[in-house]
């Protein structure tokens, strides 16, 4: 994308905030083996991640306006400017809430591991159900949100149509439903705890297709508004290139592959919890 362009420097530097993270999220384990602090380590890496999240939204955002990108590139070719418009934060607020969420269900599906005792999979269960209520309320009440900053003419290409009448629909049942699992997971005692974790699972996997395919509506009806319709736009396939990214995905689907039998066969300390 030209957005991409636009806020270069932002937009590599993803790579490095991510590596970032990840060494101090391995940090925060070896820490915690050794019983030391760790809160100044998490802080940072939150950080880090949050910061991810906002370029991403900022980018994602900058895309869908296409009449400011010659007078941002005028006032900085460099790429050291991260614009953003009104709907960038709320889009990222959404996001990073929706996060928290999912893992909840993450809390859930380690809860039911084989290798978690019967009390630690209790704790696991009901703090990832309530990590799932709480912000999956949250998030819903900032989808609002950001669809009340959207265009008044994106919202009602958005209102007047029966297919994002009905992703909406989806998208407020499952919300519904990870409330009420989350809430049923929260109180869970000696109830078999495999259930709930799935059905979050499953439900999730729902909500976030439906809240993707209406996030491209969005995208769509903004850049129809403008003169741009991504679907009419003429396709020059490099066969090539093509040929050469499925040929690499294969190899990358057989190392990944292996490498997943391998932690799974793999023993030792870090492979019991609590």
């Amino acid at each position: 994308y030209t957005s991409s362009v636009l806020i270069g420097v932002y937009w590599l530097s993803v790579v490095f905030l991510v590596m970032f993270a990840y060494y101090l999220l391995y940090m925060i384990a070896k820490r915690a083996e050794s019983s030391r602090t760790f809160a100044w380590v998490g802080l940072f890496a939150i950080i880090a991640v949050l910061k991810v999240g906002y370029i991403y939204s900022a980018n994602m955002t900058l895309m869908l306006a296409p009449e400011s990108w010659t007078a941002m590139y005028r006032d900085n070719p460099l790429g050291s400017a991260l614009a953003t418009g009104p709907a960038a934060l709320p889009r990222w607020a959404y996001m990073m809430i929706g996060s928290l969420g999912v893992s909840g269900i993450g809390f859930l599906l380690l809860g039911i591991h084989s290798k978690v005792s019967p009390e630690t999979g209790s704790f696991l269960t009901r703090q990832g159900g309530r990590f799932l209520a709480l912000f999956t309320i949250v998030q819903v009440i900032m989808g609002f949100v950001v669809y009340s900053a959207q265009a008044e003419a994106v919202r009602a290409g958005l209102s007047g149509s029966p297919w994002y009448l009905t992703l909406t629909a989806i998208w407020a049942l499952t919300a519904i439903l990870l409330v009420v699992v989350g809430l049923l997971a929260a109180r869970a005692s000696a109830r078999p705890r495999w259930p709930l974790a799935a059905g979050a699972a499953v439900i999730s996997l729902v909500n976030i297709l439906a809240m993707a395919a209406f996030r491209d509506g969005i995208r769509d009806i903004t850049l129809a508004q403008k003169g741009f319709d991504v679907w009419s736009q003429e396709v020059n396939t490099n066969w090539l290139t093509v040929g050469l990214f499925l040929l690499l995905f294969v190899a990358a689907g057989v190392a990944i592959g292996w490498l997943t039998r391998v932690v799974f066969l793999a023993k030792g300390e870090s492979a019991s919890y609590g």
